[in-house]
């Protein structure tokens, strides 16, 4: 776990003025604040929580301007242009930038020039894409050679135009009681084009019976009163119109742009980055002085850093930076950043899931990641599929930067070199025998479906040790936080560990060594005194911070404490049970295999290679997730709830980003 030092950063905002906001005042604090987002090591805390009880602080009130030149740009600035200036912003520009007068006169400049050609491009875009949606409507109804104009001037009938389903259009002839006709003309794969037509008093009715048909309608513009054929080659000579003047109206946007697009640039990305500088003043308290105004920062850094930090702010006369003890400020919890080595640091994503440490705790990463490589590679030990899924993870940490890729590519080697000892490739269990005879071997190592009791005794064996580790590191942590209880009487703890290994040991001891442990006084010291001593607990944590327990009912104590003891022993057999699914998928991964093998062989006795493939893929995407849930869960019900606690919250550098 990296090691932080609490930064304290005052300076002076200014001297002899009741105004904060002016520029010339503030100058030294987004000096102040643009180094330290610079500096890429700062996790910033709400400064308040340090000065509240010192008075005569408060915060600096909020300045939305440069939020607002933002919201200006992007209100007449194209999508794809706002695109352009966010991938070529400069993420470290420095705050000396031009004044909010000047940004704000220039966008006024560039809003003159685009506002008016914007809107037509915007009026223009609309009225094609509407037309696009007319024309296509008329050409389904291309079989109807009358004009529309006439059709709805009948003063008598109403006319609905749509399209019906073509599994709908069935059931009209349940209707055939009604006085409505529907007449198409035109049919795709899905629909029937067409209308229907009924008198006026009998339309609500017709209207409910062919909604309930999925009948959905086509609402045609007004001003469409010709055949269907002749107004769509009104529309088509009307859409080609309006993409010429789009066109002309994009050029001429394009070229405006292409003119001003350094300075765009530059607007932009000052203002994306003031208006970030603007948003950390938040963080920021002020002491309001009869002459000066200080301002106060409070945040966290790397250990490691702290020198380098430092001399960011020699140069700075008014400004100084005070290094202290990460625990210095109770009301502060110390974020934690995970420091983990190149195998393990993908399994901090778990981690994370779980959630983190507390400063100077444990980090259990590196157990993590033994635990889970091993264990994915017991339950899915195949060669062939093992590598499959290593050079999988391989691409996808490479293209897209994923922790899930280099977790991937470590349990695929684990699969595969588990696979190796089982003699599976794919599948097919034989492939590897040549090898093994090379090397002086009969046959392969391990035949999974011959060795039924000892794949399920080893999952039970390896399960207590990992509860056992999961024990001693719990004892380990307590002690440290000199939390006795815990420690020394806990299920968890020294009382538990003796117990778990000692009945463990008595009962294995006649069947693997024939000796037999479980003599009367054997059983009083490991058996009976640490279930005491869990059952007892809280009094003897007491007596060891020589405090006095206090009862709150004889009764009740025994009562709650039973249970209490019950669950404990409870959960000692069904975590190490729990184990036997370590064995299960052992065997479902050969047997799953086996039916693959069955169903890829042909009548002649070959094997199918597609089928093979198939089947490998199935089992590769269905197996190997479960596995993987499977492990995580063990992880975090079997192991973590034995000794982690995760009361921890993530170190957060401050990072300028255009996009945020």
């Amino acid at each position: 776990m990296e090691k932080m030092r609490l930064v304290n950063i005052a300076g002076i905002l200014s001297r002899e003025s009741d105004s904060f906001m002016e520029d010339s005042e503030c100058v030294s604090l987004d000096e102040v604040l643009g180094r330290i987002v610079r500096s890429g090591c700062f996790h910033i805390e709400n400064s308040r929580d340090s000065v509240e009880n010192l008075g005569n602080f408060m915060t600096l009130p909020d300045d939305s301007s440069y939020e607002t030149l933002l919201g200006r740009l992007k209100s007449i600035l194209p999508a794809n242009e706002i695109e352009s200036l966010t991938a070529n912003c400069v993420p470290d520009i420095g705050c000396c930038a031009d004044s909010l007068e000047a940004s704000a006169g220039f966008i006024d400049e560039i809003e003159i020039k685009l506002k008016e050609i914007t809107g037509s491009i915007s009026t223009l875009e609309s009225s094609i894409s509407r037309h696009e949606k007319e024309l296509t409507q008329l050409k389904h109804l291309h079989g109807m050679n009358i004009g529309l104009e006439r059709l709805f001037n009948i003063s008598n009938i109403r006319i609905r135009f749509g399209k019906l389903p073509i599994s709908s259009y069935q059931k009209l002839e349940y209707y055939d009681d009604k006085t409505f006709e529907f007449v198409h003309y035109d049919k795709d794969d899905s629909y029937y084009w067409g209308m229907y037509f009924t008198p006026v008093d009998s339309m609500p009715e017709v209207d409910n019976i062919m909604k309930s048909l999925y009948f959905e309608r086509i609402w045609l513009p007004d001003f469409i009163t010709g055949t269907p054929l002749e107004e769509a080659e009104k529309l088509e000579t009307l859409l080609k119109d309006n993409k010429e003047q789009l066109d002309i109206l994009k050029k001429e946007q394009s070229r405006i742009l292409n003119e001003n697009r350094q300075q765009l640039n530059k607007v932009y990305c000052q203002a994306a980055y003031r208006a970030y500088i603007s948003g950390l003043k938040r963080y920021v308290s002020v002491f309001n002085g009869e002459f000066l105004k200080f301002f106060f920062i409070v945040g966290f850094i790397p250990e490691n850093k702290s020198a380098e930090f430092e001399s960011l702010f020699k140069d700075l006369e008014d400004v100084t930076v005070k290094l202290k003890s990460p625990t210095s400020e109770p009301r502060m919890p110390v974020p934690i950043k995970l420091k983990n080595s190149k195998f393990a640091e993908p399994f901090s994503m778990f981690v994370g899931m779980y959630g983190l440490p507390k400063y100077g705790g444990f980090n259990p990463t590196g157990f993590v990641s033994l635990t889970y490589t091993v264990l994915f590679g017991i339950m899915f030990g195949d060669l062939g599929q093992g590598l499959v899924l290593a050079v999988l993870g391989f691409l996808i940490g490479k293209k897209f930067k994923n922790p899930l890729g280099g977790i991937l590519t470590r349990v695929g080697i684990s699969s595969a070199f588990f696979g190796l000892i089982y003699g599976s490739v794919f599948g097919l269990e034989e492939l590897l025998t040549p090898l093994y005879q090379l090397v002086g071997f009969e046959h392969k190592p391990f035949e999974v479906m011959q060795q039924i009791n000892t794949i399920v005794y080893g999952s039970v064996a390896l399960g207590g040790v990992i509860i056992v580790i999961s024990i001693i590191i719990n004892i380990i942590y307590r002690l440290l936080d000199k939390n006795y209880t815990e420690a020394v009487f806990g299920n968890n703890g020294i009382a538990g560990l003796v117990f778990f290994t000692g009945l463990v040991a008595g009962l294995i001891s006649p069947i693997l060594f024939d000796i037999k442990l479980l003599t009367p006084l054997y059983v009083t010291f490991v058996i009976i005194l640490p279930v005491l001593a869990m059952f007892l607990r809280e009094p003897l944590g007491a007596a060891m911070r020589k405090e006095k327990y206090k009862f709150h009912g004889i009764a009740d104590f025994i009562v709650s404490n039973f249970f209490e003891l019950f669950e404990f022993m409870l959960g000692y057999a069904s975590n190490s049970l729990s184990f036997i699914r370590v064995g299960g998928f052992i065997f479902s991964h050969a047997g799953m295999m086996s039916v693959v093998m069955m169903l890829a062989e042909s009548a002649s006795g070959a094997v199918t290679p597609a089928a093979m493939i198939i089947g490998n893929i199935f089992v590769i995407v269905m197996e190997g997730l479960l596995v993987g849930i499977q492990v995580l869960r063990l992880v975090f019900y079997e192991m973590f709830s034995r000794f982690y606690e995760a009361e921890g919250r993530a170190f957060v550098s401050l990072k300028f980003n255009v996009n945020s």
